[in-house]
C-alpha cells in the first residue's frame, strides 16, 4: 500500500496548564483561538492548526508532548496497514468533536507518527461563528452550510441543533451530517446553544427557537416558508420543541421527550439516581460516537436531571410529550430498538401527536446505536420526509 501524505495538518502540544498556555500562544500568535472544547483550544494558522491540548496518560508536555498530524484519505486504512507491519496505535484512532479523525501510531521503533482525516466538506461553503444572539456578556454564534453552485433563493433551509445531552456538545461537532444536508441542496444552519448546568431548561429551547428566527431575518437567500429543525438526542429533543412552537418540521434521531416520566419509571432501577458512570471522553467525541453501546439507565437520568438543574419541579414543563399542540409542524422520529433511549419514549411522543391529529412517523433501526450512531440508515428517510414536508404548493 503506498501512502499519500498530505501537508502537516495540525501539530498538537501537551501542557499541564490549558488555560495558562491558551493565554500565553494567544498572545504569541496574535489571535484568539478558532476553537474551544474541554481538554483542547485550536489556532487557525495560514491553512494549518496549532492545538493546545490538556496533557493526560497518553502525552505529557516537553519535547516529547508534539504531536505533528500528517493528513491522510482513510485513517482506518492506514491504521490497519501499518498494525499488519509492527506499528500499535497509541492514542485512537478517533474522531473528535471538529469532525476530524485523528490516530497516533507508535512505529516498531518508538516513534509516533500520527494521522488525520478531515471532515469531508467538499463542495460545502461554510460561513463560521456568526453572532445570531446576545445574552448577558455571552454571543451565541452558529455556522451556515451552503451547498456549492449558484444561489437558488428558492432553496429549503434546515436548522441542525447538536446533542450533547443538553450539556455538552456544539456546533463543531456536526461538520460530517451538516455536509451531508448542504450537499443534498439544503441551507444548514448550526447554532451552538446554552448548556446546562450553567443554564437549565428552557435556556437551550430559547435559544434554538431564536437561532430559527435569526435565520429568518438574516441575508442568505432561501424560501422562507421552506424552514425545518433537525436535531440528534438532546438536539432532536430541541427539534421537536422547535416544530411545537413554530409550527414547522423537524426530524429528531434518538430525541428524549417524556423527561418526567423516563425519570419517575426509573427510580427503583437506579441504585445511584444521581450518579453519572459514563467514562467516554464527550469533548473529544463527535456525536456519532457517543453512547453507542445500548441503554445506561443512570447516565440517561444524570443528563435529564441535569436539563432542570436537579429541579424536579420543572420535568413537566421540561417534557416534550405532555405539551404537543394542534399546531406543530410534522415530525419525523428515529430510535433504534435498544439504545441509550427507550424506544417507549418516542413511542408515546408519537401518540400524543396522533391524539392532537398531527402527523408523524417513527422508524425503528435495529441496534444499540443512538442518534448519528446510525446516520446511514436513517438519513434516506429523513432526506425524503424533508423533501415531502417542504415541497412547495
Amino acid at each position: 500500500m503506498e501512502l499519500r501524505l498530505g501537508p502537516v495538518k495540525n501539530t498538537f502540544l501537551f501542557v499541564d496548564d490549558l488555560d495558562a498556555a491558551t493565554r500565553w500562544y494567544a498572545a504569541r500568535l496574535g489571535r484568539d483561538p478558532a476553537v474551544r472544547g474541554g481538554s483542547l483550544v485550536a489556532f487557525d494558522l495560514d491553512g494549518g492548526r496549532l492545538t493546545i491540548h490538556a496533557a493526560d496518560e497518553y502525552n505529557t508536555p516537553g519535547p516529547a508532548g508534539t504531536a505533528a498530524y500528517w493528513r491522510v484519505d482513510d485513517v482506518d486504512a492506514v491504521v490497519a496497514e501499518w498494525e499488519r507491519h509492527g506499528a500499535v496505535a497509541h492514542r485512537g484512532p478517533k474522531t473528535v468533536f471538529t469532525g476530524e479523525r485523528l490516530c497516533q501510531l507508535l512505529d516498531p521503533f518508538g516513534n509516533l507518527f500520527c494521522i488525520v482525516e478531515t471532515a469531508q466538506t467538499d463542495g460545502v461553503t461554510v460561513d463560521r461563528d456568526i453572532r445570531y444572539g446576545t445574552v448577558g456578556d455571552d454571543s451565541l454564534l452558529l455556522d451556515v452550510y451552503a451547498p456549492g453552485g449558484p444561489v437558488d433563493p428558492s432553496r429549503a433551509a434546515v436548522v441542525l441543533v447538536h446533542g450533547g445531552g443538553w450539556f455538552r456538545g456544539a456546533k463543531a461537532k456536526e461538520p460530517r451530517l451538516a455536509s451531508m444536508l448542504a450537499r443534498a441542496g439544503y441551507l444548514v444552519f448550526v447554532p451552538d446553544y446554552r448548556e446546562a448546568p450553567a443554564h437549565t431548561f428552557p435556556a437551550s429551547r430559547d435559544d434554538v427557537l431564536a437561532a430559527g428566527q435569526w435565520a429568518l431575518g438574516a441575508d442568505y437567500a432561501f424560501d422562507r416558508d421552506r424552514l425545518a429543525f433537525f436535531g440528534g438526542s438532546a438536539g432532536g429533543n430541541l427539534a421537536v420543541e422547535a416544530a411545537i412552537a413554530t409550527g414547522r418540521p423537524a426530524v429528531s434521531w434518538s430525541g428524549i421527550f417524556d423527561l418526567r416520566h423516563i425519570i419517575e419509571s426509573t427510580e427503583s432501577a437506579a441504585t445511584d439516581p444521581e450518579a453519572a458512570p459514563m467514562t467516554q471522553d464527550l469533548d473529544a467525541l463527535k456525536s456519532a460516537d457517543i453512547d453507542q453501546t445500548g441503554p445506561d439507565v443512570p447516565f440517561l437520568r444524570w443528563t435529564i436531571l441535569q436539563e432542570v438543574g436537579g429541579d424536579r419541579s420543572l420535568l413537566e414543563a421540561a417534557s416534550t410529550t405532555r405539551h404537543v399542540v394542534a399546531g406543530s409542524g410534522p415530525v419525523y422520529l428515529v430510535n433504534s430498538m435498544h439504545e441509550f433511549v427507550p424506544v417507549d419514549d418516542p413511542a408515546a411522543l408519537q401518540s400524543a401527536f396522533a391524539a392532537v391529529g398531527v402527523a408523524s412517523t417513527l422508524q425503528l433501526v435495529p441496534g444499540v446505536h443512538h442518534a448519528e450512531g446510525y446516520t446511514d440508515q436513517a438519513i434516506g428517510g429523513s432526506l425524503q420526509f424533508l423533501a415531502d414536508a417542504l415541497r412547495r404548493d
